[in-house]
């Protein structure tokens, strides 16, 4: 399935429906349409933070990195964006997520996460900054 930017938001609720909880707030602060940078900072990268720094659900962790593999292999540029700006970009950020992400990571996806070398430090004990 080719994923599209229009729909990507409630892409992210049918591969994650463990998200709808945390999603509800935020769907209700926006009138069921949030913009999908908003969304899926505010739902999933916090979600993603703790999956990964407890690392308890591997099963739920592979879903996620599956799913970031098909935003990565999408047609849709916006839908590749949002993958690196939102979501890999967080990972970078933080050196204990960038080790841990990278072993559950594919290879559109590490492609993808590799290239942030181009314009982003890699991290070290203190958060990444941009050149």
């Amino acid at each position: 399935m080719d994923l599209n930017y229009k729909s990507i938001n409630k892409y992210l609720l049918y591969t994650i429906p463990e998200l709808a909880d945390t999603a509800r707030p935020v769907l209700l602060e926006w009138e069921n349409n949030p913009p999908p940078y908003v969304f899926w900072e505010t739902v999933l990268n916090p979600f993603v933070r703790d999956l990964l720094y407890l690392n308890l659900n591997k099963q739920l962790i592979l879903k996620v990195f599956n799913m970031y593999e098909d935003m990565a292999k999408s047609n849709d540029e916006d839908v590749n964006d949002l993958l690196i700006v939102s979501l890999l970009e967080y990972l970078w950020d933080d050196l204990q997520l960038y080790n841990i992400s990278q072993q559950y990571m594919h290879k559109n996806t590490k492609e993808l996460f590799d290239s942030l070398a181009l314009y982003m430090r890699k991290p070290t004990t203190d958060t990444a900054m941009c050149d």
